[in-house]
């Protein structure tokens, strides 16, 4: 059986980030695991306008350490070990890099993000982790 000492979660802000964040939080209550709470902020300069792209990303990280300090908190007063982790860049390549960075044991993903926009345009970020994580990863609706 695969023991699951560090349990990742990506989460962007929307809810369903926050119910794979839910099922982290129980996964690693059941199994006493450290929880890494992630997210990763693009910073939109591939999209043009760089002076508008700095205001953006800035605005967004702002808004992802306020949405990861909820979590945290709720994280904590359910008894979970928790640590967050912003970081600028791909989401999809970001998770992976993470995931390895910090040998996690299970990834608990959202089946979609914020947008269906996005995943038209960039591929759906729970899919790219699902086939590349080198760890086993769960996908929740």
């Amino acid at each position: 059986m695969t023991t699951l000492d560090k349990i990742l979660v990506p989460i962007d802000g929307s809810e369903a980030a926050y119910r794979a964040f839910q099922e982290a939080v129980r996964i690693a209550k059941l199994n006493d695991s450290q929880l890494v709470i992630y997210n990763a902020v693009d910073d939109f300069v591939r999209y043009g306008n760089i002076e508008y792209s700095t205001h953006l990303f800035e605005y967004s990280r702002e808004i992802a350490n306020e949405t990861l300090q909820t979590y945290e908190d709720e994280a904590k007063r359910e008894g979970v070990a928790v640590e967050t982790k912003v970081e600028k860049g791909d989401p999809r390549r970001g998770i992976l890099e993470e995931a390895k960075e910090l040998a996690v044991d299970l990834i608990v993903i959202g089946s979609t993000g914020k947008t269906n926009m996005e995943r038209v345009m960039m591929g759906s970020v729970s899919e790219y982790v699902v086939r590349h994580a080198k760890c086993n990863v769960l996908i929740t609706h």
